[in-house]
C-alpha cells in the first residue's frame, strides 16, 4: 500500500502485514550496516509533526514487549523485531500520517528503522494490521478491514484497503458466495494474531485423512492452531496434515519426482516445459462454520525455471 509520513508528507510504499502489530519505515539515515535500505527514507529531523516516543511511554513499552513475545522486560530505548525474513532495530515515535493523499490522521505511533536485513522487498517499511493495540487498524479505531488478494502472477493488478464502514463484503453479482468464519479467541503471549478454525482439507472430491484434532490450539501456551497471515507467501502445515497432502499430490502426479535439491521445496516435479504442468484438482480449506477456500493449481504449483536461481 502507498501512504505517507509527516509534515510535509513523505509518500512510501508498505507491505500490509495480517500477522504483526507495528507499523515501521525505514528512516534516514540509514545504517552503513544494513543491506536493505530504500528509497525514500523517511526523515524525522525534516518533519514539522514528529515526535520521538521517551523510553518509559507506554506505547514503545507495548511495541517493545510485543516484539519480545510478550516478556515485559525491555531495557533499550531501541529494540529488535524478527520477522520472518529478517530483523529490524526500531525506535518508536509518533506522527502524522496521511491516505489516498487526503486523509490525515495525526497521532499514529509507528517505529523508525534504523538498521535492518533481509529486504522489504522493493517497500519501504511494513503496515501492522492484526489484532493489537499498536496495528493500523486498531489505532484508528476500525474494528474491520478488507482487502481483495489480487492474482499472484498479475503484477499489474491492484487491489483498495478498505478500513472501517467502508469494509463491507457483499456478493458481487458474480455469482460469488460471500462466506465468513469465526476467529478463534487469542492464548495469551499471541495478541496480534488471527487464528482461523481450520477443520479439514480436501484434494479435489477426496476429503485427506488428517487427524480431528490436527489442528487444535492450545489456550494454555499457544502452540497448534492456524493463523492467516498476509506476510507469508506459503502455507505451511503441520507435519501429519502435510503428509496426508504430499501422498494424495504423489498419487495424483503422474511424475517421477525430481531427484534436483536446486529449490528448498520438499516435493519437486520434472517437467519437460511450462507449458506441460501437471493435471492437478483444486485443493480446499475447510473451517469452522462451513466455509472454504479453494485454491487453484495456479497457487498450489509453482513453476520454477532453471534460469530462477532456484
Amino acid at each position: 500500500m502507498t501512504l505517507s509520513i509527516g509534515t510535509p508528507p513523505t509518500a512510501y510504499v508498505a507491505i500490509i502485514d495480517t500477522g504483526s502489530n507495528t507499523i515501521v519505515a525505514q528512516c534516514a539515515p540509514c545504517s552503513s550496516s544494513s543491506t536493505s535500505c530504500t528509497d525514500p527514507l523517511y526523515d524525522p529531523s525534516s518533519s514539522s509533526t514528529f515526535v520521538d516516543l521517551p523510553c518509559n511511554s507506554s506505547l514503545r513499552l507495548d511495541a517493545c514487549a510485543a516484539a519480545a513475545g510478550g516478556s515485559p522486560g525491555c531495557p533499550q530505548c531501541t529494540f529488535k523485531q524478527t520477522y520472518t525474513t529478517g530483523w529490524a532495530f526500531v525506535s518508536m515515535g509518533v506522527e502524522t500520517f496521511t491516505f489516498d493523499q487526503q486523509a490525515s490522521v495525526p497521532g499514529v505511533a509507528f517505529g523508525c528503522i534504523t538498521d535492518s536485513s533481509g529486504g522489504w522487498g522493493g517497500s519501504s517499511g511494513l503496515v501492522g494490521m492484526g489484532r493489537g493495540n499498536l496495528s493500523l487498524v486498531s489505532q484508528l479505531g476500525a474494528r474491520k478491514f478488507s482487502y481483495c488478494l489480487t492474482p499472484f502472477q498479475d503484477a499489474n493488478s491492484t487491489s483498495t484497503l478498505l478500513i472501517g464502514p467502508s469494509a463491507t463484503i457483499d456478493d458481487d453479482g458474480t455469482g460469488g458466495v460471500v462466506q465468513s468464519t469465526p476467529f478463534v479467541r487469542n492464548p495469551p503471549g499471541y495478541p496480534s494474531f488471527y487464528y482461523l478454525n481450520l477443520t479439514g482439507i480436501s484434494m479435489g472430491t477426496t476429503a485427506l485423512s488428517i487427524p480431528a484434532n490436527a489442528f487444535d490450539l492450545n489456550p494454555d501456551d499457544g502452540t497448534g492452531g492456524l493463523i492467516i497471515d498476509s506476510g507469508l507467501t506459503i502455507t505451511s502445515l503441520v507435519d501429519v496434515a502435510y503428509q496426508q497432502v504430499r501422498a494424495e499430490v504423489l498419487s495424483l502426479v503422474a511424475l517421477p519426482p525430481s531427484s534436483s535439491h536446486r529449490t528448498e521445496m520438499d516435493l519437486c516435479f520434472d517437467l519437460s516445459s511450462p507449458s506441460a504442468p501437471p493435471a492437478m484438482p483444486d485443493m480446499t480449506f475447510h473451517f469452522d462454520g462451513g466455509a472454504t477456500w479453494c485454491c487453484r493449481r495456479t497457487t498450489t504449483c509453482s513453476y520454477m525455471s532453471p534460469g530462477s536461481g532456484a
